[in-house]
């Protein structure tokens, strides 16, 4: 194989992240197990661009216990 460029971080700087799962449920209170399905489901759907982001979000939110709009959730 035949590198054409490597390419290297060197300001020094490591970035550890919280998973989502975590900052989500530290953030809102929103327990992962209760997002995990629309995940897993309709947001595959969305992703491909054959639903509707906000459409799908209104009809789960409610059960995160999400108290803002659909709008806020994006």
């Amino acid at each position: 194989m035949t590198y054409k460029a490597i390419l290297f971080d060197a300001d020094g700087m490591t970035l550890l992240s919280p998973k989502f799962s975590a900052r989500i449920q530290e953030a809102y209170g929103i327990i992962w197990d209760k997002m995990k399905p629309f995940f897993s489901g309709p947001f595959q759907e969305c992703k491909l661009g054959k639903a509707d982001l906000k459409e799908e979000l209104a009809k789960v939110i409610k059960d995160w216990g999400w108290q803002g709009s659909v709008s806020d959730v994006v």
